[in-house]
């Protein structure tokens, strides 16, 4: 038995480390999120909170019982001292509060309904900045990579040069001029590996992981899948489902207020055994007695105060539901709008691509002129900043891409649930 469950943690443990290992995609983000984030995970608990109160509607129908017993000492002229015990039970059954238990109900379910919407908003917003991060991440290695790139080639440069200097056919101050290109760039990726570690940090932060490294990130996924989106049908701006909902929360408050103003009808019905201070008793066993009946109450001096109540909630909630029609179009105009920006960006990274292409065989060209000394060191060095330029354009355009597409995401709700 030991031996099976060491087999069963050593499994564990293996499958842990894997998967903590695992090189990290720009799409794996969303379930990482919603699996590993502490945020996220703690709204569970809010969401048990407003569900464990739903159900009130059926639960009102529960009885009330009450159940009396005690015991007394008394002097009385017929039965002289006496001590004797008291005991009752009285049962109470709702039949009827106006429609109030019904709209509490309602209330706490669309309650319930209103944190889960809170809990898909702050997830979302988590996402947001855990891809903004990644973004970060994956953009400063791929420029790393262009670095670390042009370095290499430089170096191929430099060693071609020494012979041709050595030769007399180039000066030896451009071999001068090689070095102090190389510098900079060593610096230049010194200052990117800085950047790069503090936005490891973060992102470990938002993904809850000990210590992201460089090489659990998979930096070329931010490069897959440009393609342009298009919105589910039934697709509805998150921000207008919850005003709406708030409207609903706010219109079934106001029914459960004016519930109040009608009259509370219950069932009641009672058995015991009186104290005998109540009342003289000739005889012990004419103190058991039983009661049944009706009961109805009306607070008739809180019919107005609770009228105003309810008129008050009935203006905020339209306050709300109008604030929910206001969204739903602006969230339709704006994203139409976003999306033909997003197929721009596509074809725009596109061009960008070629361009570079281009301009890698122009730095081709004129290593190969430099050292045949037709090119100078200031023709190598901006034909070597070209590429990183449109490099880190491409990529700005890229995280301009992804972080469009997350913004059109965050606002937006899904198809809502057909209706029964």
């Amino acid at each position: 038995m030991k031996f099976l469950t060491l087999i069963f943690s050593m499994s564990v443990l293996l499958w842990t480390c894997l998967a903590l290992s695992k090189e990290i995609s720009y799409n794996d983000l969303d379930q990482i999120v919603k699996t590993q984030n502490d945020e996220v995970k703690a709204f569970d608990n809010k969401v048990d909170a407003k569900k464990v109160l739903t159900g009130f509607f059926a639960r009102s129908f529960i009885p009330k019982l009450e159940l009396t017993a005690g015991q007394e000492n008394f002097e009385s002229e017929p039965l002289g001292s006496q001590s004797s015990e008291f005991y009752g039970i009285e049962a109470q059954l709702n039949l009827f509060r106006g429609m109030t238990d019904y709209w509490e109900g309602e209330s706490r379910n669309l309650g319930l309904k209103q944190t889960e919407l809170e809990k898909v908003r702050s997830t979302k917003e988590i996402l947001y900045l855990a891809q903004k991060s990644f973004l970060k991440v994956a953009k400063i290695k791929l420029l790393l990579k262009s670095y670390q790139e042009g370095l290499k080639k430089l170096n191929t440069v430099k060693t071609k040069a020494s012979k041709k200097a050595s030769a007399g056919v180039i000066a030896r101050s451009d071999l001068t001029s090689i070095n102090l290109i190389r510098i900079g760039f060593e610096n230049d990726i010194e200052g990117l590996n800085r950047v790069l570690n503090t936005e490891l940090a973060s992102l470990s932060l938002i993904l809850n992981r000990d210590q992201l490294l460089s090489t659990h990130i998979k930096e070329s996924s931010i490069e897959e899948n440009l393609t342009p989106l298009s919105l589910p049908k039934g697709a509805h701006s998150l921000i207008s489902i919850h005003r709406g909902n708030l409207a609903e929360v706010k219109t079934s408050q106001a029914k459960s207020i004016r519930g109040t103003r009608l009259p509370k009808v219950d069932l009641f019905a009672k058995f015991g055994r009186e104290p005998f201070s109540e009342r003289e008793y000739t005889n012990g066993s004419d103190r058991d007695e039983w009661q049944a009946g009706v009961k109805l109450s009306w607070n008739v001096g809180d019919y107005f105060e609770k009228s105003n109540e309810a008129r008050s909630l009935e203006s905020e909630a339209l306050y709300d539901k109008k604030m929910s029609d206001y969204y739903a179009r602006l969230f339709k105009r704006k994203v139409s709008s976003q999306i033909r920006n997003l197929d721009s960006l596509i074809q725009t990274v596109k061009n960008i691509s070629r361009e570079i292409k281009l301009s890698r065989n122009y730095y081709s060209q004129i290593s190969s002129e430099y050292l045949r000394g037709v090119k100078s060191t200031s023709d190598l060095t901006t034909a070597f900043d070209q590429i990183i330029s449109l490099n880190e354009r491409r990529l700005d355009l890229i995280i301009e891409y992804h972080l469009l597409k997350a913004d059109i995401l965050l606002s937006m709700y899904g198809p809502l649930p057909s209706s029964p």
